[in-house]
């Protein structure tokens, strides 16, 4: 963004931003795009350069690291500005072999909180060591395959709406795939991933909590939303622990495409 369009905004009214790092490393690779690639280095880049930004015009805006800081640069005039991250693979634990341990989890979740970041999408637009993601854009089946090496596992579901489109066969000879499986589907039902949180998906879960940071469910399958909701809702606090969907879609409603 330009600076001049953020502080137009803040004195139009606007008092808090979330600023995102994002990456996806297929589609980094494939547009040449300037290392780093993978998403915790780039991510890591992005929020070193958004402080940097942000401390160049601390007149207006400042970064918070905690509800306290908000509520101070709010009630200064000031915009209030959180560092969050949306990316595929967290902690780049896709490229780990073997089982990943609850003391790296933690370690990576502390590491993301030192470096100033409080905003967390656990699964963005592929699966991941965490879980499944949402089906509703062809193309990220299509990363899905070439990161992870298989499609998403769909099957059907009367409560979301959406079809997976069969006619990717552009996006197929693009990239030498062989043709997804797409289950044929009832009438009033759509397509979504089987795939939910993992076991892994659920302790980073609890650290994410434990550590009070912002959790984003947006992009997670309908399976992992349910396991995210039902495991902030044990959150030992006495009344749960909050969830966010900040750019959600509906999922249950619209027109179905034709498989």
């Amino acid at each position: 963004m330009w600076v001049d369009w953020i502080k137009r905004a803040r004195e139009n009214g606007m008092r808090i931003m979330v600023a995102l790092a994002v990456n996806n490393k297929t589609l980094a690779t494939a547009l040449k795009g300037d290392p780093p690639l993978d998403d915790r280095g780039s991510a890591d880049l992005q929020i070193r350069e958004i402080r940097a930004f942000v401390n160049r015009h601390r007149d207006f805006m400042e970064i918070a690291a905690s509800s306290a800081d908000l509520r101070r640069i709010v009630r200064s005039g000031r915009l209030a500005v959180v560092l969050g991250i949306e990316i595929d693979d967290l902690g780049n634990f896709d490229s780990t072999e073997g089982s990943i341990s609850q003391a790296a989890i933690n370690a990576e979740v502390n590491r993301l909180r030192s470096l100033g970041v409080r905003y967390v999408f656990p699964i963005h637009l592929t699966n991941n060591r965490f879980g499944g993601a949402a089906v509703y854009e062809p193309f990220f089946n299509v990363l899905n395959r070439l990161q992870h090496g298989g499609w998403f596992d769909l099957e059907c579901s009367s409560t979301v709406g959406w079809r997976h489109d069969s006619d990717i066969s552009g996006l197929l000879s693009t990239f030498s795939l062989d043709r997804p499986f797409l289950p044929n589907c009832r009438e009033g039902q759509g397509h979504r991933n089987r795939l939910g949180l993992t076991s892994i998906g659920h302790i980073l879960m609890d650290a994410l909590m434990r550590r009070g940071m912002l959790i984003d469910i947006d992009h997670m399958s309908e399976r992992s939303v349910d396991d995210a909701l039902d495991r902030a809702r044990k959150f030992p606090s006495g009344w749960g622990y909050p969830l966010v969907s900040g750019h959600n879609g509906l999922r249950g409603s619209g027109g179905l495409k034709e498989v």
